[in-house]
């Protein structure tokens, strides 16, 4: 009889246990899923021909190249030549030379908070969608 008590015991155990893992998944994945909700949208290079800089974190410098994602904070300069971002894969964002800018972008394509601070120069931009 005392063998068929630590069985039941350990069965109970292990669904408890069970269970635990189970909340535990279900925790964990709607944290994962409402972080993906505040994720940064996809702003990338589209296409750069000349003399331009990617500056990152105050203290990398980097020679930008199509399809290059970029991150909020990034801050891109284009002294001579073309250079064209995407955002979303369908707004783009045409800068003229001679023109510096600081990307600040949060959220996804239904829910996006983008700003563009124009440090020098001057951009044209082409929305093929509507903004949310």
């Amino acid at each position: 009889m005392g063998i068929f008590k630590n069985i039941i015991k350990t069965k109970k155990f292990m669904a408890i246990c069970g269970v635990a893992a189970s909340i535990t998944a279900a925790v964990v994945g709607v944290a994962i899923y409402k972080n993906r909700e505040n994720t940064y949208r996809i702003i990338k290079v589209f296409e750069v021909e000349g003399s331009a800089k990617v500056a990152r974190n105050k203290s990398d410098e980097l020679n930008p190249y199509a399809n290059m994602v970029l991150i909020s904070g990034d801050r891109v300069s284009l002294e001579k030549g073309n250079l064209t971002l995407s955002a979303d894969e369908d707004k783009y964002i045409y800068m003229e030379e001679q023109t510096e800018l600081v990307l600040n972008a949060t959220g996804n394509s239904e829910n996006s908070r983008t700003k563009i601070d124009l440090i020098r120069g001057a951009i044209t931009n082409e929305l093929q969608h509507k903004l949310t």
